[in-house]
């Protein structure tokens, strides 16, 4: 994410958008177990950036995030790098303990 000057917490909210289009801090906080205070860090910083735009919403006191055109396209630019990142990853073992690895993140995942 260093080349395109993200952190990993900004890199969730680029994620979590990418999948909900758009959402108050709230359920981002909730789905990442993330304070809210760091999260309005975030979300400011990436305002700042133009990655974010907010929506209006009908509590002013609410925030509704969505990702502007220039953060989708971040967005895209970064998963081209990550894809690439893990391809090379991957490349370094053969098939079958591709596959175990594959097996184990996904039990991993599944439990946390």
């Amino acid at each position: 994410m260093k080349p395109f000057g993200l952190k990993s917490s900004d890199w969730r909210v680029f994620v979590y958008l990418s999948h909900h289009q758009n959402s108050t801090l709230a359920p981002i906080c909730e789905f990442y177990q993330m304070d809210k205070a760091i999260l309005s860090r975030v979300v400011s910083k990436l305002a700042k950036l133009e990655y974010i735009e907010f929506l209006k919403a009908d509590d002013k006191r609410e925030k509704i995030i969505t990702l502007s055109a220039k953060g989708k396209e971040i967005f895209f630019d970064a998963n081209v790098c990550i894809r690439k990142y893990e391809k090379e990853i991957l490349d370094i073992l053969d098939e079958q303990d591709q596959e175990v690895l594959l097996k184990l993140l996904d039990y991993i995942n599944e439990k946390i």
